[in-house]
């Protein structure tokens, strides 16, 4: 399967099964049968005959529908096995027993790596300074293996200012290799040419902070 597609289930939610292209923002409604296929090659990659007998399912629908999403850039051909972080199962009957429906996993999520930053920004709701308050490269990467594991859409790198972060540099070579979105939200300030391939290599969507000019009051805002 393409590295650049999550795959998600939601009992509670009109049994909606969905794959979702993290890098160009496009969901792809399944149903479940189809889920079941592309979940079974999620990280290995089968047969059309495998996956029928794995299945249950004729080969006929299997081959049709495999064709379809190599034709939609859902699936490649791999001749070895694709990096697929571990998935928390979702028990659908355990789902339905609960009155009020919920989301399987987050969509979103805003991770603060910092809260150090160079400027002091009036408008921003931050309380950051220079003070070395920051999470560990080794917490960060647990964190993100968890929000793989649950199929969490995007996550945002937040602060302070995440450019600060002593070890921003291995935290975006990290983030190279996940499967959800990443953006990192900056007041761009702190980077350079090497710091934008690492960006670039990284697939990491740069968001712009709004900036204010200190020393005319706030009066006219810029963006960097």
């Amino acid at each position: 399967m393409d590295p650049c597609i999550i795959l998600r289930s939601e009992p509670q939610y009109y049994d909606s099964y969905v794959a979702y292209n993290w890098e160009n923002s496009e969901p792809l409604f399944l149903t479940r049968e189809e889920h079941n296929v592309l979940n079974l090659i999620y990280s290995k990659p089968k047969t059309v005959s495998e996956v029928a007998d794995s299945l249950h399912l004729s080969g006929d629908f299997c081959k049709k529908f495999l064709n379809d999403m190599k034709s939609k850039g859902v699936i490649q051909i791999y001749n070895k096995d694709v990096r697929a972080p571990p998935r928390t199962k979702v028990d659908e009957d355990e789902f339905h027993g609960f009155k009020i429906p919920f989301l399987s996993g987050p969509n979103s999520i805003d991770l603060f790596i910092t809260s150090r930053c160079n400027l002091r920004c009036r408008h921003c709701f931050s309380n950051s300074g220079e003070e070395n308050d920051e999470l560990p490269l080794n917490l960060i990467k647990n964190i993100l293996d968890q929000l793989e594991s649950v199929g969490v859409l995007e996550v945002r790198i937040n602060g302070g200012e995440p450019f600060s972060h002593p070890e921003i540099d291995e935290i975006l070579e990290d983030l190279s290799d996940r499967r959800l979105r990443r953006v990192i939200i900056t007041n761009g300030t702190l980077l350079d040419r090497d710091k934008v391939q690492l960006l670039k290599r990284s697939k990491t969507i740069f968001l712009k902070s709004l900036i204010f000019k200190k020393e005319r009051f706030l009066k006219k805002p810029f963006f960097l």
